[in-house]
């Protein structure tokens, strides 16, 4: 995972915390083996490492992307988070 947008809200410790958190996702999705996408991501059936991950991973990019808060179960607001993020780096 690499990040470059010059628009986060980021030092090289936020970015670090980000990769971070990234690759606990990726480790998470390694201890599953066998399993697709499909199925670690089903909200009923989400392993629970998996999810703890992504917990950590969405703590530490919510803020980066604008928001001064963990959005924690509020995807719609996580999503105009980030997609608003994304509009301004690639405007």
């Amino acid at each position: 995972m690499d990040i470059e947008p010059s628009e986060l809200k980021q030092s090289p410790s936020i970015r670090k915390s980000i990769i971070a958190a990234g690759r606990t996702v990726l480790a998470a999705r390694a201890n599953h083996p066998g399993q697709s996408l499909a199925d670690l991501y089903d909200p009923l059936t989400m392993p629970p490492d998996l999810r703890r991950a992504h917990e950590r991973l969405d703590k530490v990019v919510d803020p980066a992307f604008g928001d001064d808060k963990w959005l924690k179960d509020d995807d719609e607001a996580r999503l105009r988070v980030l997609f608003a993020g994304y509009a301004r780096m690639t405007a």
